[in-house]
């Protein structure tokens, strides 16, 4: 049999094109596999921040919804000396005690209930400016009011007592407000009488065990 030479097609002989385009092609598919894990990556951080200030945040709102106001009262008589001994010569003397509501709480509270209470044979009881000029209502729509309730020190007597609303009780300023009452004056030199008094206030935005909190205060009116 006769042998015939085959001339080779062109490039069948080891030719490097194919080679050069392979490692292209590698070299390609690296780099996008390299920017994909690097996506990737900046997409496990970026989801990984979310989820932590998801967390923070509805850690925020329990916070929020979980805070309750706290009050600290103050009850004293609306003088410069700070003492709870009146001493007077005169038949009836007029008491301006001053009320104070902090909010040492994490949450402002609205509509706060305010009582103040006192015995019922103190007379003209209202609630009043800081000089003691009793605030106008006509219609006794904040007291006084009569209750049975007897105060400690009170001998005995029944108490009335005045009410109101304050609007709001936030976290930076105390609520103040003021009352008045003309007490009769002992008649005998030396001899003192005991004026017990107590403020009490009230919200739902406080702790649910204790919906109520109060301050007492009992003074002395004593005749010179």
């Amino acid at each position: 049999m006769a042998i015939k030479a085959v001339r080779c097609v062109e490039g069948c002989g080891g030719d490097s094109t194919v080679t050069i385009i392979g490692l292209v092609v590698a070299l390609f598919s690296l780099g996008a596999a390299v920017l994909a894990w690097r996506v990737s990556q900046k997409s496990l951080e970026l989801a990984s921040a979310e989820h932590s200030m998801s967390k923070e945040e509805h850690k925020a709102f329990l916070d929020r919804l979980a805070a309750r106001a706290d009050f600290k009262l103050d009850l004293s008589l609306d003088d410069d000396e700070g003492s709870d001994i009146v001493i007077t010569n005169r038949q009836y003397v007029q008491i301006i005690w001053k009320m104070g509501v902090e909010n040492i709480g994490k949450k402002a509270a609205d509509s706060v209930g305010v009582n103040f209470v006192v015995p019922c044979d103190l007379e003209d009881l209202n609630w009043c400016t800081q000089d003691g000029t009793p605030l106008n209502d006509a219609h006794q729509e904040y007291g006084p009011l009569r209750t049975g309730e007897e105060l400690p020190d009170g001998s005995g007597k029944p108490s009335q007592y005045l009410i109101k609303k304050v609007a709001r009780v936030s976290l930076r300023a105390p609520a103040v407000t003021f009352a008045t009452a003309k007490v009769r004056v002992p008649a005998t030199i030396g001899e003192e009488r005991r004026v017990p008094a107590s403020f009490r206030v009230c919200s739902d935005d406080l702790l649910d065990e204790m919906d109520s909190q109060h301050e007492d205060l009992t003074i002395t009116v004593r005749r010179i």
